[in-house]
């Protein structure tokens, strides 16, 4: 029972980051439209994983870090940011591909031969990151659990499809394409974080430690 009651989520953050998560959806979705093409039509989904992701990542804020500041909070996120970088830049150097952009495209179904044969690429990343965080923001089990858990969460909302990049062949302007992926990475974070501190921007100002 002490265990149960340790693992809920914390109250505080909660509403900031399901909000946040919303916005940096919407954004993410402009953004797309503009810079590759148009998902208006999956945006009810994608908000729903936005606000999943945004609850999960504030609650286990929220949760784990006893003194918000925004140092922290912006130390935070930047490992979420982080991670998918390496996941899609390891996904480039590892797979061959084995089908094109447009067939991805075409289907307008999730790919999920391709999930299922980049799968361990996101099980170690997932992992390893939890394991880097949990050392860096948390000092009790339930930390890198709750850790492991968000982690968990942005891998299968988010990076599932980001892990498959390998497997798809880039067109000849590569470096563009490596390009937008990375830009909506950084554009779906950056609007996540910032929204979130200007909710919660009282709370954040109160202390100024790193944990």
């Amino acid at each position: 029972m002490n265990f149960i009651k340790r693992f809920d989520y914390p109250k505080k953050f909660i509403l900031s980051g399901a909000i946040a998560g919303f916005i940096s959806t919407l954004v993410f979705t402009f953004v797309h439209q503009i810079l590759i093409t148009d998902i208006w039509f999956s945006f009810l989904m994608m908000a729903l994983a936005g606000i999943i992701s945004g609850i999960s990542i504030a609650g286990s804020y929220g949760k784990i870090i006893k003194s918000p500041s925004f140092k922290n909070w912006l130390g935070y996120n930047f490992f979420f940011i982080l991670m998918f970088i390496l996941v899609a830049l390891c996904s480039i150097i590892i797979f061959e591909p084995v089908t094109t952009v447009a067939e991805v495209m075409q289907a307008k179904t999730r790919p999920d031969e391709l999930i299922k044969k980049a799968l361990p690429l996101s099980e170690i990343f997932t992992v390893s990151f939890s394991i880097i965080m949990g050392v860096l923001f948390g000092k009790k089990i339930i930390d890198y659990i709750l850790i492991l858990l968000t982690n968990s969460i942005l891998m299968v909302v988010l990076g599932l499809n980001v892990s498959i990049i390998g497997l798809v062949k880039i067109p000849s302007d590569f470096f563009y394409l490596v390009f937008e992926l990375f830009a909506l990475i950084i554009t779906i974070f950056t609007v996540y974080a910032g929204v979130f501190i200007v909710l919660e921007r009282k709370n954040l100002k109160r202390n100024v430690g790193t944990a």
